[in-house]
């Protein structure tokens, strides 16, 4: 009985190992969209004018939305496994839109020159926390559940 109970809790230290790793992307992806939020949300006028869009209402938005974003992922990097496995591709599938989203505003002009180098910075961060995330979700799931 001792060996397999022994077993189970290897199994389960094994599996909080390899989600490690995943949850502290997501905390991390938590961390920057909650700063980035908050700026946009407190400061819009500030934002716009470093951005050039001319529109600090839809600024303001979007720093809302982004601090949703961050409390749901900074939820689920909290949760069980099972839920994390789960809906951590909806975190991913949300980062390459926001990248995705970002080109299209670039290339539709909604930027200054001085804008586009801050979203073309901003999507780079948000693309290598999708990739990150993409491979510790990887990573996690190649250690099956006992």
């Amino acid at each position: 009985m001792t060996q397999h109970t022994d077993h189970r809790s290897n199994d389960a230290a094994a599996q909080a190992g390899a989600d490690r790793p995943l949850r502290t992307t997501l905390r991390l992806n938590a961390l920057t969209s909650t700063v980035g939020g908050l700026v946009a949300a407190i400061a819009p006028g500030t934002l716009d004018r470093a951005l050039g869009t001319g529109h600090p209402g839809w600024v303001r938005l979007v720093g809302i939305a982004l601090v949703v974003f961050a409390a749901d992922v900074a939820w689920l990097a909290g949760r069980g496994r099972q839920r994390l496995v789960r809906w951590t591709p909806v975190v991913i599938v949300a980062d390459v839109a926001w990248v995705v989203g970002s080109a299209a505003t670039i290339v539709a002009g909604w930027y200054a020159a001085s804008g586009n180098v801050v979203v073309v910075a901003v999507a780079l961060m948000v693309a290598g926390f999708a990739a990150r995330q993409a491979i510790k979700l990887r990573l996690a799931r190649d250690v099956a559940p006992g």
